[in-house]
C-alpha cells in the first residue's frame, strides 16, 4: 500500500482512546497521537475509566499506567462539558502527568464543548478545532 512506517499517526475518539493508549504503548514507531474527548486511564483517586467501561461495554486493556515512547507527541482535545462521568478527570490526570514527564503535548479544551461535540454541533467552532486536530495530524507525518 506503500505506507510508509515513519509516518503513522493515531487518531482515537471518546470509548476508543483506551485502545489508543495501548496501542501507542505497543507500537513505538508512532510519531503522533491526537485523543479526543476519550476516557484515559485511572487513577488512584479516580476509577472512572473501570466504571464506565463496564457500564458502556468498550474495551480498556490499560490498568492505570501506559509507558508511552518519549518522542510520541499528544494531542488531547478536553470537552468542558462532557456529561459522562469521571471523563474530564480521566483526561485532567492524564495531562497533568504528561507535564510533569515533560512530554511533547499539546491540549486543546472546548470549554462549552459537549461529548461527540463535532458530531452533534456542526458550527464553525467545532470546524476550527476539528482542523487543529487534523493541522496537528499533518505536522506529525510530514516533519523529519
Amino acid at each position: 500500500m506503500g505506507i510508509d512506517p515513519r509516518r503513522l499517526g493515531v487518531l482515537s475518539l471518546s470509548g476508543n482512546v483506551p485502545n489508543a493508549l495501548h496501542v501507542l504503548q505497543e507500537r513505538q514507531q508512532i510519531r503522533g497521537a491526537a485523543l479526543c474527548y476519550g476516557f484515559m486511564l485511572d487513577s488512584e483517586s479516580n476509577k472512572g475509566v473501570s466504571a464506565a467501561a463496564a457500564q458502556y461495554r468498550f474495551v480498556n486493556p490499560n490498568a492505570t499506567h501506559v509507558q508511552l515512547s518519549p518522542e510520541l507527541a499528544l494531542l488531547v482535545l478536553r470537552a468542558g462539558q462532557d456529561a459522562f462521568p469521571g471523563l474530564n478527570a480521566s483526561i485532567d490526570d492524564f495531562v497533568l502527568n504528561a507535564l510533569q514527564s515533560n512530554r511533547d503535548l499539546e491540549l486543546i479544551n472546548f470549554p462549552a464543548g459537549v461529548h461527540a461535540f463535532d458530531i452533534q454541533d456542526d458550527s464553525a467552532r467545532s470546524q476550527q478545532l476539528l482542523g487543529q486536530v487534523v493541522s496537528f495530524l499533518q505536522r506529525r507525518l510530514t516533519a523529519n
